[in-house]
């Protein structure tokens, strides 16, 4: 639960208010459920230690193949315009990692291609990158 504390950015102090709550509401004896401050600090430091080597291991030693979608979406500011964003994948090993998901300034194959470029040096993986994969509809034949 920690973890997943940790993911939409809690605080330590909150999360221990929020893990005290949900083992009330799921009916545990809260005096047996151990929620300090520094116990939750170290359950999120050992997530954060052991997904850092998932993702290494996974990224560096993999070939790997991309995956990405463009779609227009609602601005996430407080303008009611719509965007460009490119979700960007890569898959090996029978793993997944989402890499990121853009904003681009418009939806041509350059600008998706410039982002998974980006993406890739970011993430250093450029040299990883074995393959694409497409997603085509296909035509229904009907009879």
């Amino acid at each position: 639960m920690a973890g997943a504390l940790d993911r939409v950015n809690i605080p330590d102090k909150g999360a221990t208010y929020v893990i005290g709550t949900v083992s009330k509401a799921l009916g545990h004896d809260i005096s047996s459920v151990t929620l300090s401050r520094s116990s939750i600090r170290r359950s999120r430091c050992r997530n954060r230690e052991k997904q850092a080597r998932v993702e290494q291991e996974f990224i560096h030693n993999t070939p790997l193949l991309l995956h990405w979608d463009r779609k227009l979406l609602p601005d996430i500011t407080a303008n009611k315009e719509t965007v460009h964003r490119i979700a960007v994948l890569v898959t090996g090993g029978g793993e997944e990692m989402l890499l990121g998901v853009l904003k681009i300034g418009s939806g041509t194959g350059k600008q998706q291609a410039e982002a998974c470029l980006t993406t890739f040096d970011e993430w250093g993986i450029r040299q990883q990158i074995y393959g694409l994969v497409f997603l085509i509809p296909l035509p229904v034949i009907l009879d």
